[in-house]
C-alpha cells in the first residue's frame, strides 16, 4: 500500500473546474494527445475543456476520485452490458471545444467503441491523471489499489485503454491482461492497448 489516501471527489464548481485542469495538464503530454491536438500552446486547454464532460457525466454514471491534495483524478464509469448511455450534445459540445481538431477526435473516440467489450457489466476507468510535477510519487497505483479493491469486493470487472507501454506495464502489475489487439489511436497515430480485469478472489 502506498499509505496515499484516496477520496470521492467534492463536487463544487472550482472543484471540478481544478480536477479538469488536472487532466488537461496531465494528458498533454500523452502520444496520443499530441497526434489529437499538435498545436502545443492550445492543447492543454483544449482538453482540459473537452474532458470536463467526462468529468460531469461521473456524476451520475460512475464516480470521480482524487486525493487529499487534489493533485490525482480518475474517472470510472459504471457500464451496462449494452453499452454506457450516451453523453447528451456530446457531439455538438466536442465540435465546439475542439474546433479544427473535433475530426481526429471523432474518428479516436469511434475506435474507442468499436473496441469497447459489450454483454457484460463492468466498470470503465476512462481516465487516469496525475499532475506532472507529481508523477512517480504512487498517486497512479494509490488510485488503482483503491478501486479494484472495491470492484473485488463487488465482483465486478474492469476495462480500461493504456496509453502507451509504460502505463499498461503499471496495469499489468494491478491485474489487467491485454483484451485483444493494440489499436491505432487514428491513421498513423499511437497505438493504444485495450485491457481487461477479473475480479480477484
Amino acid at each position: 500500500m502506498t499509505g496515499i489516501e484516496i477520496i470521492d471527489a467534492p463536487w463544487g464548481a472550482n472543484d471540478e473546474q481544478h480536477l479538469s485542469n488536472v487532466i488537461g495538464e496531465a494528458f498533454s503530454a500523452l502520444e496520443v494527445s499530441r497526434y489529437l491536438i499538435p498545436d502545443d500552446t492550445v492543447r492543454a486547454q483544449i482538453l482540459t475543456r473537452h474532458l470536463r464532460q467526462q468529468v460531469r457525466w461521473a456524476r451520475g454514471h460512475g464516480q470521480l476520485l482524487t486525493d487529499t491534495g487534489l493533485g490525482s483524478a480518475a474517472v470510472w464509469f459504471t457500464v451496462p452490458a449494452t453499452g454506457l448511455p450516451a453523453i447528451p450534445h456530446y457531439e455538438v459540445t466536442r465540435a465546439e471545444v475542439c474546433g479544427p481538431h473535433a475530426g481526429r477526435f471523432a474518428e479516436f473516440e469511434s475506435r474507442l467503441h468499436t473496441r469497447h467489450p459489450l454483454g457484460r457489466k463492468h466498470w470503465h476507468l476512462a481516465v487516469l491523471a496525475v499532475r506532472p510535477e507529481l508523477q512517480g510519487q504512487g498517486l497512479g497505483t494509490a488510485h488503482l489499489e483503491y478501486q479494484l479493491a472495491f470492484l473485488d469486493e463487488q465482483r465486478y470487472p474492469a476495462y480500461l485503454e493504456a496509453s502507451d507501454l509504460l502505463s499498461r506495464k503499471l496495469y499489468l502489475r494491478h491485474g489487467f491482461a491485454d483484451h485483444g489487439e493494440a489499436f491505432s489511436c487514428g491513421i498513423g497515430g499511437p497505438l493504444l492497448f485495450p485491457m481487461w480485469r477479473e475480479p480477484s478472489p
